[in-house]
């Protein structure tokens, strides 16, 4: 597969990382880049020039999900944001 049609999102998490070595030329973004949980981020994206999308985005803080901010938070990106 030609890795320059391919979106990382989560591009700076652990998993987003390692596959920067594996898929050298794919687009890699993050929340400051590509906030998955806003929806008028994706009318930003021309999704036509991707033949994959990898979401390997996490909420992985697992103490600050145990707070009401966070637990919104982990929610928001691991559950909703998904569907």
């Amino acid at each position: 597969m030609d890795s320059s049609r391919v979106l990382v999102i989560g591009g700076n998490g652990q998993l987003g990382t390692a596959l920067k070595k594996r898929l050298p030329s794919a687009e890699f973004v993050d929340r400051d880049e590509f906030d998955m949980t806003d929806d008028a981020e994706y009318a930003t994206k021309d999704w036509t020039r991707y033949e994959a999308i990898l979401n390997v985005a996490a909420y992985t803080a697992v103490d600050a999900a145990e707070t009401p901010e966070g637990r919104r938070l982990c929610w928001q990106i691991n559950a909703e944001a998904v569907g």
